[in-house]
Parts: C-alpha cells; sequence; structure tokens
C-alpha cells in the first residue's frame, strides 16, 4: 500500500476520516508511513486524537513512521511516551515551526 498523505488543514471532521481509515488498515496491507508534511493541525482536540491513532496503529501494525510531523504532534508523541529507540512509532524529519511574535 502506498502511504497515506495528508494535505491541508486536518480538522475535526477530516482526523475523523483519516482516523477511521487507520483502524481499517490491516498488517497485511503494509502501511508503513504516513506523510503529514504538508498537513496542519486544526486544534489540541485533533492532535489529542492523533496521538491515539497514531500509538493504536503502530501497535496492531508493528511499525509505523510519521513523515513531517507538525511539530506540536512530534511533541505530543514525546510527551506521551510514545517515542523511542523501542518504540513501533517513529518520526522522520518532524517540522520545527518558527513562532512568530509582534
Amino acid at each position: 500500500m502506498n502511504p497515506f498523505r495528508v494535505e491541508g488543514l486536518l480538522d475535526r471532521d477530516i482526523a475523523a476520516l483519516l482516523i477511521e481509515q487507520l483502524s481499517t488498515v490491516s498488517g497485511s496491507d503494509e502501511l508503513t508511513r504516513i506523510d503529514l508534511s504538508e498537513a496542519d493541525l486544526e486544534d489540541a482536540i485533533v492532535v489529542s486524537s492523533l496521538i491515539d491513532a497514531l500509538r493504536t496503529t503502530a501497535e496492531r501494525l508493528g511499525k509505523l513512521e510519521v513523515f513531517g510531523a507538525p511539530q506540536v504532534l512530534a511533541h505530543g508523541l514525546y510527551r506521551v511516551g510514545a517515542l523511542g529507540p523501542n518504540a513501533k512509532l517513529r518520526l522522520i524529519e518532524p517540522r520545527e515551526e518558527i513562532g512568530t511574535s509582534s
């Protein structure tokens, strides 16, 4: 299976659809990568939902890479202990968004 690629604003409705699709993927589908390099996350509820879905998917499949994760998602995955040398979930080139101030 080709990697999932998500572009644009990931609002709650789109996140729900993505999570639904991830829940149907099985080990035989050989999903190993989700590309979020062009995705923006709407709010903390979307981030939290994705953290749960990515962790669950990685556990079910045995391996999952997330390419270009927005910084807030990468940080959230780190904070919940989903990443590490023996983790089934791996971040590839997470983004570093630069804050702006006035």
